[in-house]
């Protein structure tokens, strides 16, 4: 009996697709380990007034955060509705809500985000933010947690993203001019997937040695 052959009248079976079942399993899951989802990275390009009131001690403004976002990942992701935190001094400044949406693979968007400080909050740190004014240098922390999923051949994969920015701006011209980013991501499913498929070569393996007798003329199925 030559290796061609899977299946012939009367059971008998070739260890051809035993292989096939093995080389099909390997195959899913080195895709899904070289597929593994990656931090989204997210840069604050510019922020934009749109309206500007200062009377003081009070400040109320508008603005508009355009935002860089690269998916890194080979695969889409779809990310759910979530609001940019904007801290300054250890204090809540503000807010810029991110619209839930998806993103190709391997590519890069900009997100326009509505926000809006707190001009009371501001109130209080009315001396350092004169004196940033002066220096022309405002430090701002801007957090997010981004929650979403990538898919992955037919299995969906939750993930989390928290992204801490410290920017440092420009009171004047609200131009920024430097920005450091930390990300921390959690995958969800990922690890209980790839047991899942080994699990299912062990399984498959040992239903294969079980159902068939080896022997120098063929491998007979046993009854």
């Amino acid at each position: 009996m030559g290796e061609e052959l899977t299946v012939e009248k009367g059971g008998k079976w070739s260890w051809n697709s035993v292989a096939l079942i093995g080389a099909l399993t390997a195959t899913a899951t080195a895709a899904i380990t070289i597929a593994k989802p990656k931090d989204p990275i997210f840069h604050l390009m510019s922020i934009n007034l749109t309206s500007f009131k200062f009377n003081l001690p009070l400040l109320d403004a508008e603005l508009i955060l355009t935002v860089h976002v690269t998916n890194p990942n080979i695969v889409p992701i779809n990310y759910s509705t979530s609001n940019m935190k904007i801290f300054y001094d250890g204090s809540l400044l503000g807010s810029a809500q991110i619209e839930a949406g998806s993103q190709g693979g391997k590519s890069c968007e900009l997100l326009k985000l509505p926000g809006r400080l707190d001009g009371v909050e501001l109130a209080h740190h009315a001396a350092k933010f004169l004196s940033d004014v002066a220096k022309r240098e405002m430090i701002l922390d801007a957090v997010v947690d981004i929650e979403g999923m990538a898919k992955v051949l037919w299995w969906g994969h939750k993930f989390k993203v928290h992204v801490d920015s410290h920017i440092t701006v420009d009171p004047v011209f609200l131009d920024v001019i430097d920005q450091q980013n930390k990300s921390e991501l959690n995958l969800f499913m990922m690890h209980d997937i790839r047991n899942k498929l080994m699990d299912e070569s062990n399984q498959s393996g040992q239903e294969e040695e079980e159902e068939y007798d080896t022997d120098d003329e063929g491998y007979e199925k046993i009854e």
